[in-house]
């Protein structure tokens, strides 16, 4: 790629190593003075952001046919990727040359090794279904982790029931499959697997089972953390939804709550704290969804503090962690262990509403167990199928099987414009129904 591109390429005012762009890049040449060029550029752009919202590896670096730089720099500023540098003109000949471009706006698409995918794909890319055809970035990571060595303990999660295996990372999805159905009784072709560390979709079984399983290790990383159990009398937040006072409905932001904390609508910096009683060695939180609705923190930050009047300091220098998905209703973030007695949540971005349960994860001694890795198994909807079992479940199963409606809404609003995605987010809407049978079938037909 750096044969092609060089050995840097600028993103925004700074330059980036070539090296660090992955997936499949588009190369694309245009110029300001160009007509066609500055109304194909914003639909262009608003593919490659849709592609980035959904997670998929695609770059974009701009080759510029301008006739001066400072007309370089005013076309190149609303632009969302990259830029061969405007003052590099013989590299600018050599890639026009090689995709023997005979007119602008042009567009080519190269993997991360140089190899040519289109040679001219100016169309293709405004086509409905280009983005689905774009590998995601998670893949590309989980394919770069080393594979563990020897078999491995793995949770499965179907249709409200738990079961541990034992699996062989180096035998591979198809052997995996075979252990799902010899406990689920779902057969291979039918299975739809979620999990492993990944957020939203589907696994992807061109990424070896290895990887998969190291990247859910990843994820899973220091769950087996003590938590500090704060009490619900220790806590405070910014504001709380109907000006609710601690230990309310919506002021109950403990990890067993029945509800969660819900900061009022109008506030602007919410934040929510959670008090230790004393200096202790703080290694991270765990954030929730609420447990009576589908809401949750999306990102959000974390600062401590030794004293509730004191010097409040952002951990990780101020670094926004991920917070719970469709996959994981609760998520656990770490950073470097430090003394600290009060703690905060500050989200920055959520799911319907600004809402939260949460704890304190404490340093412990050495040895304490993480989770398993876990994947959760959808059938397809189809006769026998759980989702259109015609019997009541079991109350005791509701909490699994609401966690699997949500992956499988999860997968399919992924494609859905958002529009369509806000008519379906709430589970609620679902759980109107009073036949099993009904509220399966709606699920089915809002998706």
């Amino acid at each position: 790629m750096e044969l092609l591109l060089g050995q840097k390429v600028l993103h925004g005012g700074n330059e980036v190593a070539t090296g660090s762009l992955h997936g499949v890049i588009g190369v694309y040449f245009s110029a300001h003075w160009c007509g066609p060029c500055r109304s194909f550029t914003p639909q262009f752009r608003k593919v490659y952001e849709r592609a980035k919202l959904k997670g998929k590896a695609f770059e974009v670096v701009f080759v510029s046919s301008d006739h001066d730089e400072n007309s370089f720099k005013e076309y190149f500023s609303t632009m969302p990727w990259h830029a061969v540098p405007f003052a590099d003109r013989s590299r600018q000949q050599q890639l026009s040359s090689l995709f023997q471009v005979r007119g602008i706006p042009f567009l080519g698409l190269l993997d991360a090794k140089g190899q040519v995918l289109d040679w001219n794909a100016r169309s293709k890319v405004m086509e409905p279904g280009f983005i689905s055809t774009l590998p995601r970035s998670v893949d590309l990571k989980a394919v770069e982790l080393p594979q563990p060595c020897g078999p491995v303990a793995i949770l499965i999660r179907y249709f409200g029931k738990e079961f541990e295996i034992e699996c062989e990372p180096s035998e591979g999805w198809e052997m995996l499959r075979m252990q799902i159905y010899s406990m689920t009784e779902v057969p291979p072709e039918q299975m739809k697997l979620f999990g492993l560390g990944l957020d939203a979709g589907l696994l992807d079984d061109s990424v070896p089972l290895g990887c998969a399983i190291a990247r859910a290790w990843g994820a899973q990383k220091g769950t087996g953390l003590k938590s500090a159990n704060v009490a619900a009398d220790a806590r405070k937040a910014s504001s709380s939804y109907n000006d609710e006072h601690i230990g309310q409905h919506h002021h109950s932001g403990t990890m067993d709550s029945k509800s969660a904390w819900c900061s009022r609508s109008d506030d602007k910096r919410p934040w929510y704290q959670m008090d230790l009683g004393e200096v202790k060695d703080v290694a991270g939180v765990i954030l929730a969804a609420r447990a009576d609705n589908p809401q949750w923190v999306t990102r959000f930050k974390i600062s401590t503090a030794a004293s509730e009047d004191g010097t409040w300091q952002l951990v990780d220098d101020g670094r926004e962690f991920d917070g719970p998905t469709f996959l994981s209703l609760s998520r656990a973030v770490f950073h470097c262990s430090c003394k600290a007695r009060f703690v905060r949540v500050e989200p920055s971005s959520y799911k319907s509403h600004c809402s939260l349960r949460a704890d304190v994860l404490l340093a412990s001694e050495a040895g304490a167990a993480d989770q398993l890795p876990t994947i959760v198994v959808l059938g397809n909807f189809s006769a026998g199928d759980p989702f259109e079992a015609a019997s009541e479940v079991k109350s005791n199963a509701n909490v699994m099987l609401q966690e699997q409606y949500l992956a499988m809404l999860q997968a399919k609003l992924s494609s859905l414009p958002p529009k369509l995605q806000n008519q379906v987010s709430a589970l609620q809407t679902v759980q109107r129904y009073e036949n099993r049978q009904l509220q399966c079938q709606a699920c089915w037909y809002m998706t």
